[in-house]
């Protein structure tokens, strides 16, 4: 595995914290190396998207996990649409079910809508906490991630979210860190158990 962690100790894990630059491909490896940590690719990934479109994450994918996997997607929009009602874009019969919710709705709406989604051999990947913070604070994204993670292990998902470590100080990727069994960082040889 190129991302150099342990893949018995993420392959163990339900929810992941993946630290690493979005400005470099760490990020995309260690994305690839979480979905692959128990040897193939899962049957159903969840791509929680929200300034990364779900196209682009879509095709990456593709390239490293090939299209037996059944791909959705839950996709935070900044066109205005109703903070009520999330508007489901189904491409085609073979294509991903993409659930967009506009960038001001509450977050409880947003848990809500990827919860929908969360079922026993979905593996989620969250993109990213880095870009959740620019619409919420600190803790109210803690309580949000608090939530969420719950939902994905009683729902007997896995999941991992990517946060820029660049982006935030040592007390703020420590504060997160406590929600998540594994912490995988780019340029680590190893992975950590929180």
């Amino acid at each position: 595995m190129s991302g150099g962690f342990s893949d018995h100790a993420v392959a163990d894990a339900t929810n992941v914290l993946v630290v690493a630059s979005a400005l470099d491909d760490a990020d995309e490896h260690l994305c690839r190396d979480v979905l692959l940590a128990d040897g193939s690719a899962p049957d159903r990934v969840l791509g929680v998207t929200i300034a990364t479109s779900p196209e682009a994450k879509l095709s990456t994918w593709q390239n490293h996990l090939g299209t037996d996997p059944t791909y959705d997607f839950v996709s935070v929009d900044g066109a205005a649409r109703s903070a009520a009602s999330p508007a489901a874009d189904v491409p085609g019969p073979d294509g991903p079910t993409v659930d967009r919710v506009d960038g001001v709705t509450p977050l409880d709406v947003l848990g809500t809508t990827v919860a929908d989604h969360v079922e026993a051999g979905t593996a989620v990947c969250f993109d990213s906490i880095t870009d959740l913070l620019e619409y919420v604070d600190e803790q109210t994204a803690f309580r949000f991630l608090h939530v969420l993670t719950s939902r994905v292990r009683t729902g007997g998902a896995t999941a991992h979210f990517h946060i820029d470590g660049g982006a935030h100080d040592t007390e703020t990727i420590a504060l997160l860190s406590r929600l998540f069994d594994v912490v995988v960082e780019a340029g680590d040889d190893r992975s950590e158990r929180e």
